[in-house]
Order: C-alpha cells, then structure tokens, then sequence
C-alpha cells in the first residue's frame, strides 16, 4: 500500500482514482485530509461512485462515474443501502456508532456491491472508540471499504494511520523554494546505500539548527519541513507535473519505488509527534528505504 499523502490537486485526485481503477488496485481503508467538509465531501463521493458505479468509462479521467444509473442517483440522493456514514455526537464518535456499524455490516450488501462507511472528522473517536475502530480495520473484508475524513491526519492513532492510504485535498500546499537543494538527498535515497555513506554530511547540510537555548542539534521542525518537501517533489515527478530539467535522473526510475519512498516517509512522520530521539528516527527510515522491496 503506497500512501499518496502530499497534497494532491483535483486533477491528480480524479487521475489517481482513475489508475486504481484500471490496474484494480484500491485498499481496504483510506483516510482523506481535507480543508472543508462541505466542499470537499462531494470530491469524496467521485471516490465512493467511482467504487460502485459501473458504467464509468476508464479512458477518460472525468468520467470515473456516470452519474445517471441508479447507484449514483442514490448515491447523490443519500439513498444508497450500502453507504454508511457516521458523524460526531455532541462533539464526539462514540464506541457505540462503531460498534453499530460493524453490526449493521455483518448483514449481506442488499445490491450485492462494495459496502463503503465514511467517518466524517474521525479525528473526534476517542481512545475506546478509536481502539474499536482499530479491531475492525485489522480484519479486513474484501467488500468493505473504509474512507475516514479529517482535517488533520495527526490526531489519529498512528496505528489507525498505518493501516489506510493516505489522500489529502488540503489546498496548503508546500511551497519547494529552493528545488535544487533536493536534488543530492533524492539521489542518495535512490541510491540507497549512499545515504550511510553520506549520513554526517546529510545530517549537517539539512537537519542541524539550534534549539531556543542556542544549542546546536538536530531539529524536529527541519526534518518535518525538509521530508514534507521531498514528499511533494517525488509526487510531483510520479505525475509528470514538475518541470525541471535537474531532476530529469528521476525520468527511467521506477514510478513504484517513488511511491514506496514516500509511503515510508509519510508513516515515519507520524512518530515524530511523539518524544523520539532524532538520529535514531532518521537511523530507522534510511534502513527501511535501503531494505525494502517496492515492487
């Protein structure tokens, strides 16, 4: 499972959705950031459509849904069975609204479809409520897809993160000022084994600042900022939409092992938000992008 989780504009989206499609490829759960649930619900449910609709046409990239059968028509009409969509009460998802809708999902789909529940601002389960969740994505069921929504992937367990693809719609996205500062470290994370080769001269051209007392340490804020950039360029380069000729070594690489270094990043960010010690994190994610296999 790759996670696509730099910002994605509209038309990456749709095409993203448009390649699962055609290579059957999509996962049990995803977990979509989002600026507005009332503007970007309707980008959710292109996805849910795109799941269930089956006169969508594969070669073209606006048509993932035919918005006239029947299953779109109630889709849009918030009447179809099989879509399950649970919001916050009082402020809070509660134990209880998951635990009903695994009961409620334990019946056959009556349109013998995909059974697809959305968790408006997921980020509002609590630890009972999210440890429930949890259970349910570990064991999952082939016609059962998951899509929760937030506006802010860190307020979830990790282990919740860990297991969804990742999509965000956020409109802020990373501005890369200086692209040309990027192009050494991509190429020893290509390269893999350059990037122990190189680790102090890394460590000190990207990660080094000093702390609030002036003292001179790996800082957190640098590593966030630094990976969140190399996240938006290897996604930019997967979609053909990052002109510049000083990255043109990434043209032969195989699009699958941009992704799988971003999936890595991506879920190696999320620890950081607890106390962990720096050099072993970047210790832990050069190991990991040197002995996977993306293929």
């Amino acid at each position: 499972m790759y996670n696509l989780s730099s910002n994605l504009s509209k038309k990456n989206y749709f095409k993203l959705i448009n390649n699962c499609l055609k290579n059957n490829y999509f996962v049990h759960a995803y977990l979509i950031e989002i600026d507005d649930y009332e503007n970007n619900f309707k980008d959710v449910l292109t996805l849910v459509k795109a799941l269930l609709c089956q006169n969508k046409d594969l070669d073209d990239v606006n048509k993932l849904n035919c918005d006239k059968c029947n299953i779109c028509s109630l889709i849009d009409n918030d009447n179809y069975p099989d879509l399950y969509i649970i919001e916050g009460d009082n402020n809070l998802i509660k134990k209880e609204q998951i635990i009903k809708l695994e009961d409620d999902f334990k019946n056959t789909s009556l349109l013998k479809n995909k059974r697809i529940y959305i968790i408006k601002e997921s980020e509002k389960m609590n630890d009972s409520s999210s440890n429930t969740l949890l259970k349910f994505l570990e064991e999952p069921n082939d016609n059962i897809v998951a899509i929760l929504l937030t506006k802010d992937r860190y307020k979830l367990l990790p282990t919740i993160i860990s297991r969804c693809q990742i999509i965000s719609l956020k409109s802020n996205d990373i501005i890369v000022d200086n692209p040309d500062l990027y192009i050494g470290f991509i190429k020893y994370l290509i390269n893999g084994n350059d990037l122990f080769i190189n680790y102090d001269s890394i460590i000190n051209d990207y990660f080094l600042g000093n702390d609030k007392d002036g003292n001179e340490k790996i800082l957190k804020s640098k590593i966030v900022n630094h990976f969140n950039n190399v996240c938006n360029i290897l996604i930019s380069i997967f979609y053909s939409d990052f002109d510049n000729h000083k990255f043109k070594f990434l043209e032969n690489v195989d699009k699958n092992k941009l992704l799988f270094i971003v999936d890595i990043i991506q879920r190696e960010l999320v620890k950081l938000k607890y106390n962990v010690n720096s050099k072993m994190w970047l210790d832990s994610l050069y190991s990991k992008i040197i002995g996977g296999n993306y293929d």
